[in-house]
């Protein structure tokens, strides 16, 4: 058994465990609100905005915004949280997948299923590493960057969406478990 399998088993044991549902759950709101409180003064639709944007010159027109309006500093204090963001969220959405596809009465051979929330915290990290990257210098702002940053971030988006949409499916579904 390879170690991929055994962590996805992992999680498959994990979903049935209230605790570690809880426990990652809390994780991610205390995570969560912590970004907010942070990113407060910038503005959502401004977060948004700079996270989701393919165009090179709106993203520089969005930061430079940013420095003119003075909280150039906190949407980069926000990174402190948002490199562990990913673990809590990505953990805590798999666990209910794993939950899930318990309730569901799926065959072990689904597991692998269970590494798209992971996959998409991992394009979180590509997103933050782009985008302060840009955001220190922003004379680094390009193309490339912007493409690589909210690419991954757009993806990321869809991932973590289409899991949590197989989550409410299997949920929803007539399972072994009911």
């Amino acid at each position: 058994m390879s170690l991929i399998d055994r962590f996805c088993g992992g999680l498959r044991a994990g979903g049935a465990l209230p605790t570690m549902l809880l426990f990652f759950a809390g994780m991610f709101l205390l995570s969560q609100v912590s970004i907010a409180v942070v990113l407060e003064p910038v503005g959502l639709s401004q977060v948004l905005m700079l996270q989701t944007t393919l165009s090179t010159e709106t993203f520089r027109l969005l930061a430079a915004d940013l420095y003119q309006r003075g909280v150039a500093e906190s949407y980069l204090a926000h990174y402190y949280y948002d490199f562990l963001h990913p673990l809590w969220y990505s953990t805590l959405l798999a666990l209910l997948l794993a939950a899930a596809m318990n309730r569901a009465g799926l065959s072990a051979g689904s597991n692998r299923w269970l590494l798209l929330p992971f996959v998409a915290g991992l394009l979180d990290l590509v997103e933050n590493s782009a985008h302060i990257y840009m955001l220190v210098d922003t004379a680094r702002i390009s193309p490339f960057w912007v493409l690589l940053g909210n690419g991954a971030a757009l993806l990321k988006w869809t991932l973590l969406g289409a899991t949590l949409v197989a989550v409410l499916v299997l949920f929803a579904r007539p399972g072994h478990n009911r």
